[in-house]
């Protein structure tokens, strides 16, 4: 990947698949209750409404709880991790595509576009982890920075059904048909 993609704003370093996100250690585990800590609380209180105050700001379409909660478990569950350069420190963050709209993408406080991904961002502080609604065209098509791996960074979702579960599907060049991640 390099140090001088951009990506949203910052200088992506580096994107790994599911699998080997998971090899390198970059999945972090979660907190018992991604609710846990006051910062937590005003991540999800920041993007569950629209303010003119904030330069870019994901708004989830579901104020609840506990669909808060499974994103943040889903994205972690299924995501990859992207690390970008922000001023002089790199952030970690699993980005999921939803296969679904989750959100919406707001600028100045004006509606943009609907967002159907969710990135999670991670600490070593578990108390600071969040996610927040993203537009997946915004991160497709980037590969796994793993030499020889096939994998894509993020995969889509098959739906099945109205609320029933995600499938995700793959298609390694070569392989001939997909797998199940």
């Amino acid at each position: 990947m390099g140090s001088g993609v951009h990506w949203r704003g910052m200088v992506l370093t580096a994107a790994y698949c599911h699998a080997c996100a998971a090899v390198r250690g970059y999945l972090y585990p979660l907190p018992a209750d991604v609710l846990g800590t006051r910062y937590q609380v005003e991540k999800f209180a920041k993007h569950a409404l629209p303010h003119a105050r904030h330069t870019v700001q994901g708004i989830f379409t579901s104020t609840e709880a506990k669909v808060y909660a499974d994103y943040i478990i889903d994205a972690r569950a299924a995501g990859g991790v992207v690390i970008d350069t922000w001023g002089t420190w790199n952030r970690y963050s699993i980005v999921l595509c939803a296969g679904r709209q989750v959100g919406y993408h707001y600028e100045y406080g004006q509606l943009i576009a609907p967002a159907d991904a969710i990135q999670l961002v991670l600490s070593s502080d578990a108390g600071r982890l969040h996610a927040y609604p993203i537009r997946s065209s915004t991160v497709t098509g980037l590969p796994c920075a793993t030499p020889g791996c096939p994998r894509p960074v993020l995969v889509v979702p098959e739906p099945r059904g109205l609320h029933g579960p995600l499938i995700w599907t793959v298609e390694p060049r070569g392989s001939g048909g997909p797998y199940r991640v």
